[in-house]
């Protein structure tokens, strides 16, 4: 075995092992920097996000027994959420259209407040021809020191532990931990 780091790089292991020590470092040193960015980045805020409705009036999806954890909103949650934006008057003509012969003395506000009121699932029994709403959501800011407080500390952390690699097969294929070139 050779002395002299010259010597390995005659051979041609050697340097493929090189190429691909330089390649995971790389890898490596992005995929720390893309956790940061990812692990720091903006998240939604389920207490700022609220709904816009067609109306005009703005209502917390928590008010209606909505929990949301993304943008995503399930489809029993999606019909609350329309039901909660629809008027007194609107609940009211569909509850006539739905039920045709139970509510034909009352007024369709009437109709609509009683529905309310009674807080059954009203909104599971009819469908909705279009939104009557838009979900306004909201992120938390990104948090930069730490990201970069993070990325500069692991990258670090990979620099070292790649040095330290590179050192160990020095001292095995040439004995010494810091050969001469």
């Amino acid at each position: 075995m050779g002395k002299k780091i010259e010597e390995l790089n005659a051979k041609w292991w050697y340097r493929l092992i090189k190429v691909i020590y330089v390649g995971l470092f790389v890898l490596a040193l992005l995929l720390v920097v893309i956790g940061a960015f990812s692990k720091y980045g903006p998240k939604f805020d389920a207490q700022k996000t609220y709904v816009s409705c067609n109306n005009g009036t703005n209502i917390n999806p928590k008010d209606y027994g909505v929990n949301l954890y993304s943008e995503f909103i399930w489809t029993d949650d999606d019909k609350k959420l329309n039901f909660a934006c629809l008027s007194n008057k609107d609940i009211g003509e569909i509850a006539k259209t739905a039920y045709p012969n139970t509510y034909n003395d009352l007024s369709d506000e009437e109709i609509g407040k009683r529905v309310r009121e009674r807080n059954f699932d009203f909104y599971k029994k009819v469908a909705l021809d279009q939104k009557t709403y838009k979900l306004i959501p909201a992120y938390t800011e990104r948090d930069w020191s730490k990201t970069f407080g993070f990325s500069f500390i692991i990258v670090l952390l990979v620099t070292f532990i790649f040095e330290g690699t590179r050192r160990l097969f020095y001292y095995v294929s040439l004995g010494k931990w810091f050969p001469k070139e």
